[in-house]
């Protein structure tokens, strides 16, 4: 047999309801960040393109392991972390890189200490008054005065009011401020006792007439402190004066009415 040689046909191949394919394009690009060391940074990116583009992020041009999402967390950031950031997406029409985000990270600053601009002055007072210590110190500080080195419960303010004074509250006062960056103790004022004005006495003097057989009761205070006091009575020795209506025989009794 000599066989059969088919003759040649051209053929048309018609493909309908395809989806075509398109690179990938941002429309939303990461920012650039400024932060302090300790800081989270988060850069964020959108892309479009068919079929859905994948995202691999890149730190000065080299591929971060695992970091395939559109939005890259950076937590506590360090010096280490500075550099240039983008992210390439991908899908089988091609590829397309981010414009590049720069990352600054900026050392912690460390401040200063509390610095006083008006210290607390040394004070002579009575027994039973009021005496007022203040500082005075730039910035946001806490303070604690303290008595004789001690913390004074309580006492957390720029001033410290001593009222009713007592014998013990003569001592060194100080406070110390402090801050995130330190503390600084101010200077020691002392509180001394004015001996000369500790003890006052009041309310003794009474002018009456008794008839006889009648008490009269006479009472006196004394304040800021104990003090040695005289007292006595008149009675006969007036009438030689040319006082009226002394009595004959008097009679002073003394006592305590705590």
């Amino acid at each position: 047999d000599a066989g059969f040689t088919s003759p040649d046909f051209e053929y048309t191949v018609i493909v309908t309801g395809g989806v075509t394919a398109t690179a990938p394009t941002f429309s939303t690009q990461p920012v650039t960040q400024t932060v302090t060391a300790g800081a989270t940074v988060v850069f964020t990116v959108a892309a479009d393109g068919s079929p859905a583009p994948t995202f691999q992020w890149r730190k000065d041009g080299t591929a971060l392991a695992g970091q395939t999402a559109a939005t890259l967390t950076l937590s506590n950031v360090q010096s280490a972390n500075a550099g240039s950031y983008t992210v390439v997406a991908t899908n089988t029409a091609g590829s397309a890189t981010s414009n590049a985000a720069t990352l600054t990270v900026n050392a912690v600053v460390v401040g200063n200490p509390p610095a006083i601009t008006a210290q607390p002055s040394s004070r002579t007072a009575a027994l039973g008054s009021t005496v007022t210590f203040t500082v005075t110190a730039t910035g946001t500080v806490t303070q604690q005065w303290r008595k004789n080195g001690t913390a004074i419960p309580g006492a957390t303010s720029s001033t410290l009011t001593l009222i009713n004074l007592t014998a013990a509250d003569a001592a060194n006062y100080d406070v110390v401020l402090s801050n995130a960056s330190g503390t600084t103790t101010s200077a020691v004022a002392t509180l001394l006792r004015n001996a000369g004005l500790s003890a006052r006495l009041s309310n003794v003097s009474v002018l009456t007439t008794l008839a006889a057989n009648q008490v009269l009761t006479v009472g006196l205070t004394m304040q800021g402190g104990p003090k040695p006091v005289l007292l006595r009575a008149a009675g006969p020795g007036l009438g030689a004066l040319g006082v009226p209506g002394t009595m004959t025989d008097p009679r002073l009794a003394l006592f305590n009415g705590s």
